[in-house]
């Protein structure tokens, strides 16, 4: 177990650390994917270095738009990204998005929701400035343009971890291979694939004291593949 491997490194470190720990390993036995399964006892607690996104980021393609209408489990769907006629050609992109079953162990299946598409965007927000480790009080504060010294209240923090846990578990395919010719893009593959949020739960250590956060440990897929097309808003 962690905690076990965690003792053995590193003795010294006081109760309130420890009962965190011994806290990620029940989580572990409850939710358990590929990321969690590759957790390194020098990646549990961080230091946290916040840097305050100067604007905000939104994917503004199809696929933004359209997940949120029950695109989730819907098996392989057909995109529609432009319509053709005798003159062009219709470009289609193939998206399937689908809760990972392997090794998970989650209680039902919620859909994508608007709000999820918000915390996404928040994410996105962070890491364009410049943050791989973060705290979902900065996905709040992202998504709502507050300060950093605001305080956010402990019902937003739960309903922006319940959609952070949704989207690192639910995995995305597209198929890009029309778009890169529409786009005249040269591609190292046409098929994107991954979860909606690659990021790893940590513990963040800030202000003296522990608090569960997430480290990204990949570009937001959605952010690269609307980057493909340039159908990115940058807000102030």
């Amino acid at each position: 177990m962690v905690s076990e491997k965690l003792l053995d490194a590193h003795p010294e470190l006081p109760d309130h650390i420890w009962h965190k720990i011994l806290d990620m390993d029940n989580m572990q036995i409850t939710f358990t994917d590929r990321n969690a399964s590759n957790l390194a006892p020098d990646e549990i607690i961080e230091t946290l270095k916040s840097i305050v996104p100067q604007c905000y980021i939104k994917p503004n393609n199809k696929l933004a738009r359209e997940m949120p209408r029950e695109l989730l489990n819907a098996g392989p769907v057909d995109l529609v990204i432009r319509r053709g006629n005798t003159k062009i050609k219709e470009i289609i992109t193939k998206v399937s998005l689908a809760y990972e079953d392997n090794n998970i162990s989650l209680s039902g299946r919620a859909e994508f929701t608007a709000y999820d598409s918000e915390v996404q965007d928040g994410v996105i927000t962070l890491w364009e400035a410049g943050n791989k480790a973060f705290t979902p009080a900065m996905v709040y504060r992202a998504m709502n343009g507050m300060e950093e010294t605001e305080k956010v209240g402990k019902q937003a923090i739960k309903a922006v971890t319940q959609s952070i846990e949704k989207c690192r578990r639910i995995f995305v395919k597209i198929d890009v291979s029309q778009e890169a010719q529409l786009y005249k893009k040269s591609l190292p593959k046409v098929v994107m694939d991954g979860y909606l949020l690659e990021c790893r739960g940590v513990n963040i250590m800030t202000g003296g004291h522990t608090q569960n956060g997430y480290r990204l440990l990949a570009k937001p897929l959605l952010y690269e593949y609307a980057q493909i097309s340039g159908q990115v808003i940058s807000a102030l």
